[in-house]
């Protein structure tokens, strides 16, 4: 893959929005704002923006939860566990691809085989599973260290979905919803205490942008 004249939009989930756009001459600058829904650049040709459409800031952070089977899971819906967020683009004269990358904190104590992570696309009335975050031949919902490490430069964490947008798209749209749980295999006790008591997991997602 070939990555002259990338860009990286960055989404802090928890705090901090960094979002990256480039032109069709692959000139680039960056914009970086905090606590706000929405941040746009538009340079040349191509605009790209990151929606984070109800949430400021927000993001997802398992903390101390108890152990849920993937049927429950699929259907969160609280603020604090799901996490919707849009990727808007126009193009004119060149394709561009992106991916959503998921990356998980330094501060994380759950072990990354017990946080589950599922990414679904919502056209406003059906959500449509992700496959990239489902496995084997019941789709169970992957665990963070199940997903497959991003390959693109510079960036670090995990691949949770990449599509190519065509040249001289108009109005792209494409909501997406994060989800995650503490997977129900955490059930084990010793001497009558939760073995999984205050652990945390927290990530961050990542728009990277790059042509082709």
């Amino acid at each position: 893959m070939k990555n002259k004249g990338k860009t990286i939009a960055t989404v802090g989930m928890l705090l901090l929005v960094v979002l990256v756009t480039i032109a069709v001459s692959y000139a680039f600058f960056t914009y970086s704002g905090q606590g706000t829904k929405e941040n746009t650049i538009t340079t040349g040709n191509l605009t790209f923006v990151y929606d984070e459409k109800a949430q400021a800031g927000n993001g997802i952070t398992i903390h101390n939860a108890f152990p849920t089977q993937d049927d429950i899971g699929k259907t969160l819906s609280d603020s604090n566990q799901m996490f919707e967020f849009q990727v808007i683009a126009t193009t004119q004269g060149s394709p561009i691809t992106y991916e959503v990358i998921a990356f998980k904190e330094e501060d994380s104590t759950l072990a990354a085989g017990m946080a589950k992570i599922y990414l679904t696309s919502y056209d406003g009335a059906v959500e449509t599973p992700i496959d990239t975050t489902l496995i084997g031949a019941e789709n169970t919902v992957t665990t963070y260290d199940q997903l497959v490490d991003t390959k693109i430069e510079g960036q670090t964490g995990k691949t949770l979905y990449q599509e190519t947008i065509p040249a001289d798209q108009v109005d792209y749209s494409k909501t997406f919803r994060l989800r995650m749980w503490v997977s129900d295999r955490a059930n084990t006790n010793t001497n009558g205490s939760w073995d999984f008591n205050e652990e945390t997991f927290s990530v961050k997602v990542n728009v990277a942008a790059f042509n082709e």
